[in-house]
Formats: C-alpha cells, structure tokens, sequence
C-alpha cells in the first residue's frame, strides 16, 4: 500500500459525496500547509465537517493511515 517513500494515507472508508470529499480536502490542505502537522491537519478538516454536517455519514468514514503503524503491525508477526 505504502510505496515511492508515501508515509502516510488519507482515505475514506466508504464513498462519500463529492462536494463534501473536496471541503474535506480543502480544510484539510489548508491547515496542512500551515501546520505540516497531519493529525492536527486532519482533526481541523473532520471538525469542520462534523459541524456543517451532522450526519456521522458524511465525516465518519475519514481516516488517516500512518506508514509507521503498517510498518509495526507487519513486525509483530516476526
């Protein structure tokens, strides 16, 4: 999943409107760029869409996957 030095990924877990996938993404970059900080990056984005839709639906399904964690997991089996 992790290739060509990606450390981390932003998915959803499930297909969620277009309109509110790129205010999701523009929160999200905006913060980013300020911050380079992901977690932070990704608690303002799914914050912001939390409160302008209240409907677990349309942010529930957002995630971050940190590299690092696939990384240990994979280590657990050695």
């Amino acid at each position: 999943m992790f290739i060509a030095g990606v450390e981390n990924l932003l998915v959803a877990l499930w297909e969620i409107e277009d309109k509110v996938t790129q205010e999701f993404m523009i929160a999200f970059y905006s913060e980013w760029v300020k911050k380079e900080d992901i977690e932070i990056s990704f608690t303002v984005a799914k914050t912001y869409i939390k409160e302008k839709y209240i409907h677990p639906f349309y942010w529930a399904g957002f995630r971050v996957i940190h590299n690092s964690l696939l990384t240990n997991l994979g280590n657990e089996n050695a």
